[in-house]
């Protein structure tokens, strides 16, 4: 193998590195959306086998390895829902740029129909997973704690000693947003699909 084979040899592998880790890198990203949720459920677990009542006003505040699990399990499913209602109303542009930098990250570091539909998967993944993680572990909690939900008002939801009724309130409201992100995920996806398709053949 003369010098130059051994530099374009050398050169392709650093390539296929820095690819490697920006694809692991978008996984992490993806990944990272419904990590709150993930942690919700896993102090629900904790606590029940922790021993602690999880419904019921009756039930006393639950805390384990010093972790109030209902305070902990309230801030998590909160913020989920706030990621959403960020990106539409809060601060539209950041939820605009982290899309934009997701897509262009994924375009340098696949290649062919990975490209395509990785990034069709993302925006839809990014507009959609949390909060239907959200909805559907509000309502088997709201379900098990016999928790009235609905648009107009919030009532009363104890979990593990704490009233959660705000954060699961949202639960109710964020379908809403959900109905708006619809459109906005379609244009992003399709003006995604159809820059992947137009340089299908471009290394």
């Amino acid at each position: 193998m003369n010098l130059f084979s051994t530099k374009t040899f050398l050169g392709d592998m650093a390539i296929r590195f820095h690819r490697t880790q920006r694809q692991w890198l978008i996984g992490v990203i993806l990944i990272s959306l419904v990590i709150p949720i993930l942690l919700a459920t896993l102090l629900a677990v904790v606590g029940n086998i922790a021993g602690c009542q999880m419904v019921g006003e009756t039930a006393t505040v639950c805390r384990v390895a010093g972790i109030n699990i209902g305070h902990s399990i309230s801030l998590l499913v909160g913020w989920t829902f706030t990621f959403t209602s960020l990106i539409i109303f809060g601060i539209p542009l950041l939820g605009m740029a982290v899309l934009v930098g997701l897509l262009v990250l994924i375009y340098k570091s696949f290649r062919g129909w990975y490209r395509v539909l990785i990034g069709f998967f993302s925006v839809w993944h990014l507009g959609f997973c949390p909060p239907i993680t959200g909805i559907l572990f509000v309502a088997y909690f709201a379900s098990r704690a016999q928790c009235a939900l609905n648009e107009g008002g919030v009532g009363a939801c104890y979990l593990f000693g704490l009233d959660v009724g705000d954060s699961f309130h949202l639960a109710a409201i964020v379908p809403w947003l959900m109905i708006i992100l619809l459109p906005m995920c379609a244009l992003a996806s399709l003006v995604y699909v159809a820059v992947a398709l137009g340089t299908f053949n471009q290394e």
